[in-house]
C-alpha cells in the first residue's frame, strides 16, 4: 500500500525531497524514508522567481477578459511569470503567459476583476 503512495512522486525528471534515517549496520547501509515531497525546481531555472498561478473557466474567456487580462499585468510589472490555467469542459489547458508580474502587488487586482477563484498563488 504505502509503495503504491510514493510510486506516482517516482517519475522520471520529478525532483523529490525525502525524509527519514540512514542506517549503517556493519557495512551495510539502509535509507528508511518517512516523508516524501514534490519538489518544483522551475523557480530556480528562472532565477528563484516563481510563478502567478491563475484559473478561469473557459467560457470566461473573451476579448474584454483578455484585455483586462492584460491591463492588470501592465499595471503590476515585476519578475514573475504567469500561468493562467483554463478549464474546459473536456480539458484543461496551461498557458505561460508573455508577461512578467509583481506576485506581491498583482492579487488584489486579478481577484477584483475575476474573482477570488481566479487567484490560485503563487507557485
Amino acid at each position: 500500500m504505502k509503495d503504491a503512495m510514493v510510486a506516482a512522486a517516482l517519475v522520471e525528471d520529478s525532483v523529490i525531497s525525502v525524509r527519514g534515517r540512514v542506517n549503517d549496520r556493519d557495512g551495510a547501509i539502509s535509507i528508511f524514508g518517512q516523508e516524501l515531497q514534490v519538489l518544483d525546481v522551475t523557480s530556480a531555472e528562472r532565477d528563484g522567481a516563481a510563478p502567478v498561478q491563475l484559473r478561469l473557466p473557459y467560457h470566461r474567456i473573451n476579448e474584454l477578459c483578455i484585455n483586462e487580462l492584460k491591463r492588470i499585468m501592465g499595471a503590476h510589472p515585476g519578475q514573475n511569470p504567469v500561468q493562467l490555467t483554463v478549464r474546459g469542459p473536456q480539458k484543461t489547458i496551461v498557458y505561460q503567459l508573455p508577461s512578467l508580474v509583481n506576485a506581491a502587488t498583482i492579487a488584489s487586482d486579478i481577484k477584483g476583476s475575476f474573482g477570488p477563484e481566479a487567484w490560485q498563488g503563487v507557485a
